[in-house]
């Protein structure tokens, strides 16, 4: 999921003019992550009965209503200025409409799935109906909401591109052949009971499934459309599709739970629950049935599934009633090349400097909801919550633009924002340009289904450089060490890309031309996804403010 600014335009102004004005007196160089401290506080609670008032110091209320209920997994939809909260015994999903840089204008929810209204919380198996939902995903292509229906062993699929109305129907079903059946079986096209995850690759059309008492993750190709009850397209976990065989070996799986795919990385990230610990599937080179992980985290090797106390590269494990599981969601910072890590037996967020890359057993730098690596107690041991403690923490995300991570605090019924926003060191600082880009597509024309290379190169104005990014729309966020990446859309598409630092943006354009079998072109109507724009600083007053002060400090 590409998440995009949630600071106010008004904000940005400020920010500019008191970086600006400072340089007068203070010699400021670049931006740098914000310095994190272990336990560090939250900014803003933006889910939960406590939003209001921003009452860090309350559980949220579980009664379901506009503004409160239980909270299993948050998700935020960047391209449609939309936030999603799971409510898993209230057999809903809120939605939030958001301003147009994602911020919160409010904390009432503006729409509800599952229910016709916002106090009802009735289970059932109709096309309308949930039954304890547990996670959402969004097709950015299509604008599909896919959401995990786990006592109903389905995944349902809303089409949203028509708009939303409250208690509306889905428009497919994957894991039924209709939407009043529940059915489990180990099969191709169905769930062997209780799936809990989903995430969705929006490069290649790929929704991942987690398939809980299967032992498996099912892999769904929708690069030609969604039918409902259609067959998976790749097991991992299991050999074939009719195994559900737990075991602890480098491509085995026992009672996966949470799944993230992290498109940069190209990695997906599997909670083995029952083993204690968290798999990495590295899938740049493609997908087989059954093939092997790369990376594990929480165990020494690929073979033990050993309890052992909460250290820095340990999880914690606890007993949910159906034996000893450890569980842990994730998140990507693509940008400052950091990788979240929600442990939430341990009630923490683990922070890992992943610059050098990944490895198996690797130890966080940092640690939020708790003080130190060895701490495991819900809200550090006191009765109510603060505003740096977790109980059970599930969902957590990552906003590599506006730089917050978001934390759905389980057992506190409330979502947490972190600030984790850039901010300037000093050391003989002048304004520096934003750097110029060209980009280009090799091959510039391809057909449907093929890939291309969507290149690009830095150039500075003046002598002068600095840390900058580039901001490549739907495919996210990329520091210096990255100039290209693989891309295959569906249509002839322009993208817009944006080369910036802390003083403003430069763009640059390319298109790729996409033709059918038959070698007509594909052209889709619709603007918003035929030409993908950046869309960094480029409000014309903000590019005024810039140029000012481009010119008031270059020397």
């Amino acid at each position: 999921m590409k998440i995009q600014s949630s600071i106010s335009k008004q904000t940005t102004l400020l920010l500019i003019l008191a970086i600006s004005f400072a340089t007068l007196f203070l010699p400021l160089t670049s931006l740098k992550a914000t310095t994190l401290t272990n336990g560090m506080n939250a900014e803003e609670i933006v889910f939960g009965s406590t939003a209001a008032s921003q009452d860090f110091g309350s559980v949220g209320s579980s009664t379901a209503s506009i503004n409160s209920g239980y909270v299993y997994s948050s998700n935020i939809d960047t391209i449609n200025h939309r936030f999603f909260v799971t409510g898993y015994l209230d057999n809903r999903v809120l939605i939030y409409n958001l301003n147009e840089d994602n911020t919160f204008p409010d904390y009432d929810a503006d729409y509800v799935l599952g229910q016709s209204d916002f106090t009802s919380t009735a289970n059932t198996t109709t096309q309308s109906g949930l039954y304890y939902p547990l996670s959402t995903a969004q097709d950015e292509n299509g604008n599909y909401l896919f959401v995990v229906d786990a006592f109903n062993n389905r995944v349902l699929v809303y089409d949203l591109s028509g708009g939303i109305t409250n208690g509306m129907n889905a428009s497919y079903v994957l894991g039924q052949d209709d939407f009043v059946s529940r059915d489990a079986g180990v099969f191709q096209d169905s769930f062997a009971g209780f799936l809990v995850d989903i995430s969705y690759d929006n490069d290649n059309d790929r929704l991942f499934v987690s398939d809980l008492i299967g032992n498996r993750v099912l892999v769904y190709d929708l690069s030609e459309g969604i039918t409902s009850g259609m067959n998976a397209s790749y097991v991992l976990g299991q050999e074939d599709f009719t195994s559900d065989v737990a075991t602890t070996t480098q491509n085995g799986l026992n009672y996966v739970s949470f799944i993230d795919y992290i498109p940069e990385l190209e990695y997906l990230f599997v909670n083995d629950s029952k083993n204690f610990r968290t798999v990495v599937y590295d899938l740049s080179g493609g997908i087989t049935n059954g093939m092997n992980t790369s990376y594990v985290l929480g165990q020494d090797d690929f073979v033990s599934a050993e309890i052992q106390p909460v250290t820095a590269s340990t999880f914690a494990v606890i007993d949910v009633g159906q034996g000893n599981v450890s569980y842990q969601r994730y998140s990507y910072d693509s940008l400052n090349q950091r990788f979240f890590l929600s442990d939430g037996g341990s009630s923490r967020v683990l922070i890992y400097d992943v610059s050098a890359g990944f490895s198996s057993g690797m130890t966080p730098e940092h640690v939020i909801g708790q003080d130190d690596f060895v701490s495991s107690s819900a809200n550090k041991g006191q009765v109510s919550p603060g505003q740096s403690t977790f109980a059970s923490p599930n969902e957590v995300q990552y906003d590599s633009v506006a730089s917050n991570l978001y934390v759905s605090d389980f057992q506190n019924n409330r979502v947490l924002r972190f600030n984790l926003t850039p901010t300037p060191t000093t050391s003989g600082f002048s304004y520096t340009h934003p750097p110029l880009c060209t980009a280009t597509i090799t091959p510039n024309t391809i057909t449907k289904g093929e890939e291309a290379t969507l290149s690009w190169n830095i150039n500075w104005p003046t002598n002068r450089q600095s840390s900058y990014y580039m901001k490549v729309p739907k495919n996210g966020i990329y520091s210096h060490r990255v100039n290209s990446i693989r891309i295959n859309p569906k249509y002839t598409t322009n993208y817009n890309l944006a080369a910036i630092n802390m003083w403003g943006a430069n763009f640059c354009d390319t298109t790729v031309t996409v033709l059918d079998e038959e070698g007509v072109e594909l052209i889709n109507t619709n603007t918003n996804l035929s030409s993908l724009s950046a869309s960094a600083g480029s409000n014309p007053f903000f590019r005024a403010i810039t140029s000012f002060f481009a010119r008031l400090f270059v020397r």
